[in-house]
């Protein structure tokens, strides 16, 4: 039997863009983080709270300016969600911030729940990755711009390279969070989605494996 496959963008189109849910996902990451646990007593809040990257008005007028985009489905420049992804990337905190985005972007993309079908299925582990695969196809699509994606059995994802790949390390943990969250809705098993290959590390795509 043929392997099934998907290519998230047809050729040309929406070339250098992305939803704007991307970027809205991060700043959205970003400010989560940044939230502080606790206020200690003499802490002066008019100066650490600036500090933190999240909490700042420019950040917030950005996430209004991108909550504004994405309910129309509008897209952005992938090289200005990169150079956002290019600041975050410096901070200690990067990967889970990154993995949260990703987390984000599923949900917001796909809601918190699955549908019947795919419920019933999760009886059978095996059976549950048909709903599984069509879901990730729909999630990446409008998040690789021009860059071709596959979905193959049982659930493996490749990139040609991932679209933020060039931002620096940790950019492609996005991709491992958005899988990561779409797998644990659709299944009541426990599995791990390993980034196996990356372009960042020297390999030829990008490639995701639920294990």
């Amino acid at each position: 039997m043929l392997e099934e496959r998907d290519s998230t963008t047809s050729a040309g189109e929406n070339r250098g863009q992305v939803l704007a849910l991307l970027p809205l996902s991060l700043l959205e990451a970003v400010r989560e983080h940044d939230r502080p646990l606790e206020f200690l007593e003499d802490e002066d809040l008019a100066t650490s709270l600036p500090r933190r990257l999240g909490l700042t008005g420019v950040v917030s007028s950005q996430i209004q300016r991108y909550e504004q985009a994405a309910g129309t489905g509008a897209r952005v420049p992938v090289i200005e969600v990169t150079g956002l992804m290019q600041l975050v990337l410096r901070r200690p905190d990067a990967e889970s911030v990154v993995r949260e985005t990703g987390r984000r972007i599923t949900r917001h993309r796909l809601g918190t729940d699955v549908p019947a079908s795919a419920r019933v299925l999760r009886r059978w582990d095996r059976l549950v990755f048909i709903p599984l695969r069509r879901a990730a196809r729909k999630l990446l699509r409008g998040l690789v711009g021009d860059v071709k994606a596959t979905v193959t059995r049982p659930l493996v994802v490749r990139m040609s390279h991932a679209p933020l790949g060039n931002a620096g390390l940790h950019s492609c943990s996005i991709y491992t969070g958005a899988l990561d969250e779409l797998v644990r809705l659709y299944s009541s098993q426990e599995h791990t989605v390993t980034h196996a290959k990356c372009t960042e590390r020297g390999d030829s795509l990008c490639e995701w494996t639920v294990e």
